[in-house]
C-alpha cells in the first residue's frame, strides 16, 4: 500500500517562486498524513449524528483526499476494534475487519477487547485482517516470547519514508476482558518493553518512529522522557474513549474518541537534510452525516441485511430512550438475573452496559448491542461485610436489591443488611473473576446460562401498554 511517492508542488505565482517552492519541496521537505482512530468497537453503521465507516471514508476522500493506494498516507487504529453493536459482535467482528480492510487501515495497537473471542479467536482474526495488530508488551507465559498474534512494531514505507511505529496494550487488559483469555500472558510494563525493542528499531534506520498505544493519557505522560530521549514525536492513545490533542515537553498525546465518530487528522512533514520532523495543525474532525461512500456502503449493507434476517424478532418494547449511563439500566439487567436465579441481590458492573436502549421494539440486535460479551450467570454467598467491600469498591458495581437509606443499607424486604449473615448474590463468571470481595465469597457456583437470557424473559414480559422503562427502579 505505501509503496509509490508522490510529490505535490504548490502552485506560487511567477516563474522563480515555482522553481524555488519546488527545490526546497523535491529537495528538503517530504509530506504525509496520519488518519488516526481509536475504540471503533465495531460501529460501522451510522447513527443518527455520525456517519458511520461509510461516511467517513468519504470524509476522508473529500477533506483529506485520501486514496488508500496513496504512499503519502498512514492510517492507524487505537485497538478494541470489533466489540460493540451486533452488526460486528454477533459475526465475530468479521464485518468490522472486513470495513477497515476496504478502507485501507495499515496498523492497529491491540486492545483489551480483542481478547473477548478469546486468543484462538484473535488469533484467527489476525490471519483475515490486511494489516498486523501490534503490541510489544504481551509475552507467553510458557515461553517468555512475544505472543504469536501480535507484533512488537512494524516499519512502512510512507512517502519514500521509513517509519516505524511500536505498539503497547494496556496493563489493565488483565481485568478487563474476561480474565481466563488472558491468563497464559503477561502484560510487561510499558518502559520495559519500549527498552526492549528501541534498540532493534532504531538499528533499522527509521526516518520517524511513532508509538502506538492502547491506554490513555496519565500512562503516556510518564512515557514522554523516553519519546523525547528517542526523537518520538507523537504517542496515540486510545482505551478511555476521549478525545483530545495535547503537547506535554513538546510530545504530542492525541486520542480520537470512539465508536468512528471522529478521526484525527496529523499532518506531519520530514526534514530529509537536518532529519527534523515538523507537525502543526493536527485536527479532531467530527464524523458528521455525509453522503456515505459506495464501496464502504455495500459492504456495510450486506451486514445489515444479514443481521436483519438472522437478528429481527422482537423481544420487547421501551417507550422512551434508556441511555447506557443510566444506572437503572444497570441495575435492570441485574434484577433480570436476580429474578430468574434467587438470592437477595443481584450485581452487575456499568462498563458491562454498552449501549443505549432505543425507543420502540427491541430485538436481539439491540440486546447484543446493550451486552456484548460472553459472560454467564455466577452465584455466590457473601457475608454483610463482604456485600458492603462489594458495594464500596472501585469496580463501579451496580446492586439490585440492595440500597443505602440514610447511613443504613436496606435489603428490598426493608430490613437492615448485616454485616455477619450471609446473603446469596447473583452476579456473572467475569465479575466474580475481577472483584475481590466476590473471590472470596462461598459455595460459589457458575451456570451454563449466557448473561443475556434473563433479560430475553425480562423483555418478554413486556408490551406498548408495560414498556421496559416501566421496569426500571
Amino acid at each position: 500500500m505505501k509503496q509509490k511517492l508522490i510529490f505535490i508542488l504548490a502552485l506560487c505565482v511567477g516563474f522563480v517562486a515555482i522553481n524555488e517552492v519546488a527545490v526546497a519541496q523535491k529537495g528538503d521537505y517530504v509530506d504525509f498524513k496520519i488518519l488516526y482512530t481509536n475504540d471503533n468497537h465495531g460501529w460501522l453503521e451510522p447513527m443518527p449524528n455520525t456517519g458511520g465507516a461509510a461516511g467517513m471514508y468519504t470524509h476522508w476522500k473529500k477533506n483529506e483526499k485520501y486514496n488508500p493506494s496513496d504512499s503519502k498516507f498512514l492510517v492507524m487504529s487505537g485497538g478494541d476494534l470489533l466489540t460493540g453493536p451486533a452488526i460486528s459482535t454477533w459475526y465475530g467482528g468479521e464485518s468490522m475487519i472486513e470495513v477497515l480492510n476496504a478502507m485501507g487501515f495499515d496498523l492497529s495497537a491491540v486492545g483489551n477487547h480483542e481478547f473477548d473471542f478469546g486468543p484462538d479467536g484473535l488469533r484467527a482474526k489476525t490471519k483475515t485482517m490486511t494489516f498486523p495488530l501490534l503490541a510489544a508488551n504481551i509475552n507467553e507465559k510458557a515461553t517468555g516470547k512475544l505472543a504469536d498474534f501480535v507484533k512488537p512494531y512494524e516499519i512502512l514505507e510512507v512517502a519514500g519514508l521509513k517509519v516505524a511505529v511500536i505498539g503497547l496494550a494496556t496493563l489493565a487488559t488483565v481485568t478487563t476482558t474476561f480474565p481466563k483469555n488472558v491468563k497464559d500472558y503477561d502484560f510487561v510494563p510499558y518502559l520495559d518493553a519500549l527498552n526492549k525493542y528501541i534498540g532493534e528499531v532504531e538499528s533499522k534506520n527509521p526516518d520517524i518512529i511513532f508509538i502506538l498505544a492502547h491506554f490513555g493519557f496519565f500512562d503516556s505522560k510518564d512515557l514522554v522522557p523516553f519519546a523525547k530521549e528517542h526523537k518520538i514525536p507523537i504517542i496515540f492513545n486510545g482505551h478511555y474513549h476521549e478525545k483530545y490533542v495535547y503537547q506535554v515537553d513538546d510530545i504530542y498525546l492525541i486520542q480520537s474518541g470512539c465508536y468512528m465518530q471522529s478521526y484525527v487528522s496529523v499532518p506531519v512533514r520530514f526534514n530529509k537534510t537536518t532529519k527534523e520532523v515538523s507537525i502543526s495543525n493536527i485536527n479532531i474532525y467530527n464524523n458528521t452525516p455525509i453522503k456515505p461512500d459506495k464501496k464502504i456502503q455495500t459492504i456495510v449493507k450486506k451486514w445489515q441485511d444479514r443481521a436483519e434476517q438472522d437478528l429481527t424478532k422482537p423481544l420487547g418494547y421501551c417507550k422512551e430512550k434508556i441511555k447506557m449511563e443510566n444506572p437503572a439500566l444497570c441495575r435492570l439487567m441485574a434484577r433480570a438475573w436476580l429474578d430468574k436465579f434467587g438470592g437477595d441481590f443481584a450485581y452487575n458492573n456499568i462498563g458491562g452496559v454498552r449501549q443505549d436502549v432505543e425507543a420502540g421494539n427491541i430485538d436481539m440486535r439491540q440486546l447484543i448491542g446493550l451486552m456484548p460479551f460472553d459472560n454467564h450467570i455466577a452465584t455466590l454467598e457473601l457475608t454483610g461485610k463482604q456485600v458492603l467491600e462489594a458495594f464500596n469498591g472501585p469496580e463501579r458495581l451496580y446492586c439490585y436489591g440492595l440500597k443505602k437509606v440514610g447511613n443504613e443499607y436496606k435489603l428490598k424486604n426493608g430490613t437492615t443488611l448485616d454485616e455477619s449473615k450471609t446473603y446469596k448474590v447473583v452476579t456473572t463468571d467475569y465479575l466474580i473473576s475481577v472483584t475481590p470481595a466476590f473471590k472470596a465469597g462461598k459455595n460459589i457456583e457458575y451456570t451454563d446460562e449466557q448473561y443475556r437470557q434473563p433479560m430475553i424473559e425480562l423483555l418478554q414480559k413486556t408490551s406498548q401498554t408495560k414498556p421496559l422503562n416501566d421496569f426500571l427502579d
